[in-house]
């Protein structure tokens, strides 16, 4: 692992008060799901956990709309790009 990471591993747990090892096990319990229609493709994630509400927020880090259109890929890279719909929570 790199020193970049580590270092950020470290600003993380200490601005939360929290260990990498709980922040990564609240982390993991949120999913995204694909559902595909005859309007399209969107995405969806779960409902932020409050713990995890709670990391977000120590860490100014705005959170991510609940419903992600899918916008197509790009032609250079052939990724597709992710454009949250609706507000941001806070």
């Amino acid at each position: 692992m790199c020193w970049l990471a580590l270092l950020l591993i470290h600003i993380i747990e200490t601005t939360t008060g929290a260990t990498w090892s709980r922040i990564r096990d609240e982390f993991d319990l949120l999913t995204v799901a694909t559902f595909t229609g005859p309007t399209g493709t969107f995405r969806q994630r779960a409902e932020l956990t409050k713990p995890q509400r709670d990391i977000l927020a120590k860490l100014d880090i705005p959170f991510l709309a609940t419903h992600l259109r899918n916008a197509g890929s790009t032609p250079s890279t052939g990724r597709t790009n992710l454009a949250p719909t609706g507000r941001r929570g806070r």
